[in-house]
């Protein structure tokens, strides 16, 4: 039966991504013109990031488990700036992943290292990080099914877990239950030695089960997790 599954989801894999590429391309261009409409604000701060993030898991540019290869891209390409081609190639790799925390955070680790290059507005990476990671907070309380944070990338669980709360992760479980699937970090707290567990919705990460198993990563994937088994 396993072998079973497995061969189907080989020939999916094999069948899905065109029409699933061109709606995601087809998304493209009205994302595009809402990150244009969100850089021309005056104050980041006011961007309704969860209409925005909506939309930007359904673009191309979307991977749920593409957090190290943005920050990489972005290294990657600011370390090879070289004139006007250069810098375009690095504002066009924040514009399509905008609705990113690691985007924005890589602004600011410029900032921080004191470098500042003309085209990173500081302020505006730092109101943009804090719109981001507010919008996620506001989601939910992360104590319950019914209460959990809102992710579209796991990266953004223990940024949450240990950059917001302060709290130390002690492990991770698959939660599903009334058609939703979550991950339950398990956490203690440094200070009082408290443990608890915080729950996140990942439904828009598992709605891609192919970009997973692609990737390679059987945490929160149970289609890589069955694939990866042997027999």
């Amino acid at each position: 039966m396993r072998k079973i599954l497995i061969a189907f989801l080989v020939l999916f894999a094999l069948w899905a991504p065109c029409d699933a590429h061109a709606d995601a391309t087809a998304t493209d261009k009205p994302y595009l013109a809402l990150v244009d409409a969100a850089a021309r604000k005056t104050e980041p701060e006011k961007t309704d990031w969860p209409a925005l993030r909506d939309l930007y898991v359904k673009t191309s540019f979307y991977s749920p488990y593409g957090a190290q290869k943005i920050w990489s891209d972005l290294i990657d390409t600011h370390n090879a700036i070289a004139g006007k081609a250069g810098v375009a190639a690095y504002t066009s790799l924040q514009t399509q992943n905008y609705a990113h925390y690691r985007t924005h955070m890589h602004g600011i680790s410029l900032c921080m290292e004191g470098k500042k290059p003309d085209y990173i507005d500081c302020d505006r990476s730092k109101q943009s990080f804090k719109g981001i990671i507010d919008s996620i907070i506001k989601s939910g309380d992360g104590r319950s099914t019914e209460s959990a944070f809102k992710v579209i990338d796991v990266s953004e669980e223990y940024t949450i877990l240990r950059s917001f709360f302060g709290l130390e992760s002690m492990g991770q479980r698959l939660h599903r239950g009334n058609g939703h699937v979550y991950d339950v970090l398990r956490f203690k707290d440094p200070k009082t030695g408290k443990t608890g567990e915080m729950y996140f919705n990942i439904d828009t990460i598992m709605a891609q089960p192919m970009m997973a198993l692609r990737t390679g990563r059987s945490t929160s994937c149970s289609f890589c997790a069955l694939s990866s088994r042997k027999g």
